[in-house]
Parts: C-alpha cells; structure tokens; sequence
C-alpha cells in the first residue's frame, strides 16, 4: 500500500457530517492524545524496565498516521506530497546523511 491508498482507506472509515473546522479541531486533539499513548509506555519501558506490550508502537504509529492522514485531506494535501516536501528539506538541511553541522 501507497501513501495515497492508505489516505483514501483512512477518509472512508472517518466520521461523516463534521465541518471542517470540527474535523481540524477533533484530529489535532487526537494527534496529541496517540502521541502520549506511544511515549508513555516507552519511557515507561525505557526508564522503569516495565515490559513495552507487543505491537503498541506500531499499534499507535498507525493511529498518528490516521490523524494526518485525515487533517491532511482537510488542507487539500496528500501524505504522499508531504512526505516528498519533508524529504526534500531534510535533504537540504542534511544532504543524504545526517549533518550535525546544521545545529551548531
């Protein structure tokens, strides 16, 4: 599956009727609580040794992938335009590897 087969997936399993200031409000709350949901654990994890359950970070990706997905469309964007826009900064900021030169 592509960037563009996954958003058109994503559109059709989200809640009909909303204006798009509703959907714009409700996905960056939601953006906000999975981000917490996918941290959470693995600090947990990470500081507290605690046990980090099976598929949870792909569990949560795949529902802060779902929110952009969803605000995307309300900006008229694609994941797979955004995804090119991102790599070509990073590729200015960094070229093909990482530049640590750029934050000095």
């Amino acid at each position: 599956m592509d960037f563009k087969e996954y958003q058109i997936e994503a559109l059709k399993t989200f809640k009909p009727g909303l204006t798009s200031e509703q959907k714009i409000l409700y996905c960056s709350v939601k953006l906000a609580e999975e981000v917490g949901e996918t941290t959470g654990p693995l600090a947990k994890n990470i500081v507290h040794g605690k046990p980090l359950p099976d598929q949870h970070v792909i569990n949560e990706l795949g529902d802060i992938l779902y929110y952009i997905a969803i605000l995307a469309d309300e900006y008229k964007l694609d994941l797979e335009s955004i995804a090119q826009f991102n790599i070509d900064k990073l590729r200015k900021r960094h070229g093909t590897s990482y530049n640590s030169s750029h934050y000095k």
